[in-house]
């Protein structure tokens, strides 16, 4: 069976960004259920705007988020007006706890430069574990691939992220703090 250049990338940001799209929506709604009616409904809408994206895994954050928000008016489980969907997919404020806003603005910058990341893989396996707080065995589960593959891979993104942040003059994780 032939696949058009569609399908074929469709596919390929199905396969790297469906884990983390649909763990993330599990630890928000707690319900494997509807984490996964959630997450192909987000799937769904990205492959009926694929030719629109310009940016997947932003995209997919977007949609995601505001899927979320449909999710919880639908169940009223929270009052909307309280509820602050931001902080969901806000990478910076998940993955610094002091709320310095320029920290967290230099680790967004840091998240965001393409050059940390050999590909897009690399960049889910380093959110899931750094932002998401997932085990090295979780990430691993999650995504099929050995609990070693994971830890090498996070370990060496994680080394350029911090070349990275040398190069804009921290050297220590105490000039962040």
């Amino acid at each position: 069976m032939l696949f058009s250049q569609k399908e074929r990338a469709f596919r390929k940001a199905y396969r790297t960004y469906y884990p983390l799209i649909l763990n993330t929506l599990y630890r928000k709604v707690g319900n494997m259920e509807d984490a996964e009616d959630i997450a192909h409904e987000v799937f769904i809408s990205y492959y009926h705007k694929f030719d629109e994206v310009r940016d997947t895994r932003t995209w997919l954050f977007g949609a995601m988020r505001f899927s979320l928000s449909n999710y919880y008016r639908k169940k009223n489980s929270e009052d909307c007006s309280s509820l602050d969907l931001d902080t969901i997919v806000d990478e910076a404020a998940l993955a610094c706890r002091n709320g310095d806003r320029e920290v967290r603005m230099l680790l967004q910058e840091a998240i965001n430069d393409e050059s940390n990341f050999k590909d897009e893989f690399d960049r889910v396996i380093f959110e899931m574990i750094a932002i998401n707080r997932y085990t090295y065995k979780e990430t691993a589960q999650c995504l099929g691939i050995s609990k070693r593959q994971v830890s090498y891979r996070y370990q060496v993104t994680s080394k350029r992220i911090l070349d990275y942040l040398k190069k804009k003059g921290i050297s220590r994780i105490e000039d962040l703090l």
